[in-house]
């Protein structure tokens, strides 16, 4: 899965365009959203809840709310919202790394779903069988440090 600069820019900021339909339901993108985190080695947590997913770092704790609304999958932080960390601090550089692993990680999962299921690619009866064999097709995040 490739992205430009500029795909990412927009993706993050006013959300990654994405429609369900009777293949991909809210709840199996979600669902698989968590799976995919959860079962990468990628040094996240994912919950579950509600048709969002809330990733976690262990040490930085929540770092994204993923949702949808507005036909967009939004990828929603507020880990830049502690003002008492230095833009040039090592601390901020290491937040800005893990957030943009997360986005990353969002946006090829948007993509791959897109690609597979939504373009026809695959029929509802692989979907399935790939969803319940999600840790053998589920591949590690792209960015690892």
């Amino acid at each position: 899965m490739n992205f430009s600069k500029e795909q990412f820019i927009e993706w993050t900021t006013t959300g990654y365009p994405f429609k369900f339909n009777e293949i991909v339901t809210k709840e199996m993108f979600f669902l698989g959203l968590g799976d995919f985190i959860n079962q990468s080695e990628n040094g996240f947590v994912a919950a579950t809840e509600d048709h969002e997913v809330n990733v976690y770092d262990d040490i930085f704790g929540l770092v994204m709310t993923v949702n949808h609304s507005d036909e967009r999958i939004n990828l929603l932080t507020d880990i830049n919202s502690n003002n008492n960390i230095l833009p040039d601090s090592e601390e901020f550089l290491e937040k800005q790394q893990c957030l943009g692993d997360v986005c990353v990680g969002v946006i090829t999962f948007c993509q791959c779903m897109e690609e597979y299921f939504i373009q026809g690619k695959t029929t509802k009866k692989e979907v399935i069988k790939l969803a319940s064999k999600i840790k053998e097709v589920s591949e590690p995040w792209p960015l690892q440090s």
